[in-house]
């Protein structure tokens, strides 16, 4: 359910460049832009976003520190879980009630 739960999710950051690249998809092109320039890069863009864990991961040092912080989050997964679900009830209040000026 988590998996899926961060499936749906996207970062702010990536809103506006999936807004363009839907765009330019509903436009068939527009632009001479090609569907497979839009593909390369969210491809970049995921790559660019899962690099530093990829990184951290890779050292055995790092690894054991993501391991102990992995072993805390069995402890509380109904602290995890209500703060997923405010942080969630949050941005939706701010993409609905929040304009930026």
């Amino acid at each position: 359910m988590l998996g899926a739960l961060f499936a749906l999710n996207i970062p702010a950051c990536a809103a506006p460049l999936i807004a363009a690249l839907l765009g330019i998809a509903a436009a068939g092109g527009a632009g001479g832009v090609p569907l497979t320039q839009g593909f390369v890069s969210m491809a970049l863009f995921g790559l660019a976003l899962s690099l530093p864990i990829v990184a951290v991961a890779s050292f055995p040092r790092s690894r054991q520190a993501l391991d102990r912080l992995a072993s805390l989050a069995r402890r509380m997964p109904r602290w995890t879980g209500t703060l997923l679900i405010l942080l969630g009830l949050w941005s939706i209040w701010f993409g609905l009630f929040v304009s930026p000026a």
